[in-house]
């Protein structure tokens, strides 16, 4: 990302932007507004009708997520090894399917979020 905005820095027409911390904005953004008396503010409970638990469930749903996905490499892994130490017939098409399983719940709370 650094390097990408090196580059944009010298191509004609890019808007200026300065690399920096976020501290260090919103210390300038407070200087600013601290000189004015006309900004805005909002005072009592902020309420987004459309955004109700929004990071909670995601945060929910991704931690469900990579714990499917830890499992089911686990689940490949001990298939394997039970196939090469025991020589146990691998589940193939179980593991596939499952998969496939995983990918399709997975783009579809990709789709749900960004849509």
């Amino acid at each position: 990302m650094m390097e990408a905005g090196r580059r944009l820095k010298r191509l004609p027409g890019f808007p200026r932007v300065q690399m920096g911390r976020a501290r260090d904005f919103f210390e300038r953004l407070e200087h600013k507004l601290s000189r004015r008396s006309d900004v805005p503010v909002w005072d009592g409970e902020l309420y987004l009708e459309y955004h109700r638990g929004t990071y909670t469930g995601q945060a929910r749903q991704k931690r469900r997520s990579a714990l499917s996905q830890r499992l089911y490499h686990l689940a490949e892994l001990y298939a394997a090894s039970a196939r090469a130490l025991l020589g146990a017939e691998y589940p193939r098409e179980a593991l596939e399917q499952g998969g496939l399983q995983l990918g399709a719940v997975s783009v579809c709370r990709l789709r749900r979020t960004i849509f």
